[in-house]
Order: C-alpha cells, then sequence, then structure tokens
C-alpha cells in the first residue's frame, strides 16, 4: 500500500505544480521536481529500499512500473484538468 501512496502523491505533487513552486522559491531548477516519471521512480525506490520489504532486484522492478504508471496517472489527470477548465468556462461564459 505505501507504494500505491507514493505513486498517487508524486503524480498529485506534479500535477498541483508544487514542484515548480518550490524550484521557483528556492530559485533553483530541480529536474526531479518537475518529472512525475523521475520523481515517482526515486520515491518508490527509496521507499522499498528502505522498509526492506522485497528484495533489491525487484525493488528497482516495482520502481520502473510505478514511474510507467505514473505517466498514465498523469495523463488521465491532466485529461480532467482540461475537461474541467472547458467545463469552467462554459459555466463562466453563461454568467
Amino acid at each position: 500500500m505505501g507504494v500505491l501512496a507514493i505513486l498517487i502523491s508524486c503524480c498529485l505533487f506534479i500535477h498541483l505544480g508544487l514542484g515548480d513552486t518550490i524550484c521557483k522559491i528556492i530559485r533553483h531548477e530541480i529536474v526531479i521536481l518537475n518529472c512525475v516519471k523521475c520523481l515517482t521512480f526515486w520515491s518508490v525506490l527509496t521507499y522499498a529500499l528502505i522498509t526492506q520489504d522485497m528484495q533489491s532486484e525487484w525493488c528497482v522492478a516495482v520502481a520502473f512500473a510505478c514511474s510507467y504508471a505514473s505517466l498514465w496517472l498523469d495523463l488521465l489527470l491532466n485529461e480532467m484538468r482540461v475537461r474541467y477548465e472547458k467545463e469552467w468556462k462554459l459555466l463562466d461564459a453563461e454568467d
């Protein structure tokens, strides 16, 4: 469950623009904070290795799988955002 929570958290972190905001505040570009694949891979790998829930080769495999899944989750979130913004503009135009 921890790996799934990290996957979702990383996707939402990037989707909400928190990585961009942190980089602007500290005035330094940190690539891992702006890339859903990178953030998910390294976060899941670190968590899996630290908790020692599985062998190291499985930790790497799970990290890669979650990184790939994060692309699809990010795509879904972006599609939802686009649809929401279209609906909001329609509602705003009616007022």
